[in-house]
């Protein structure tokens, strides 16, 4: 099933693309740019990633990913938890200085 509903995102997605190409004008004034190509587990990653910078509980974001328990979701997307640690840090930062 998942090879179907891929094969009918990248037809749309070239499709759309198509019509990008034939309208110029008409796509600038809408606003509409080409769209790239995300491979299907592409757009898995982006998902994470997407909810992790907006704050998403990473329990959370295990379980609708459907990995068996946080350790591996913290495996496979550390690197988009950076951005967490350095406002944690900065928020810990802030909380000392205001009250020192």
């Amino acid at each position: 099933m998942a090879g179907v509903a891929y094969w009918y995102l990248k037809r749309h997605i070239e499709r759309y693309n198509e019509w990008i190409s034939r309208n110029p004008t008409r796509a600038k004034e809408l606003g509409f740019e080409e769209l790239p190509f995300i491979p299907l587990h592409g757009l898995r990653h982006s998902f994470a990633t997407l909810l992790n910078s907006r704050e998403v509980n990473i329990v959370d974001i295990s379980k609708m990913l459907g990995h068996k328990n946080c350790t591996v979701t913290m495996n496979v997307y550390a690197h988009s938890f950076d951005e967490q640690k350095h406002k944690a840090t900065n928020t810990i930062n802030e909380f000392i200085a205001m009250n020192a």
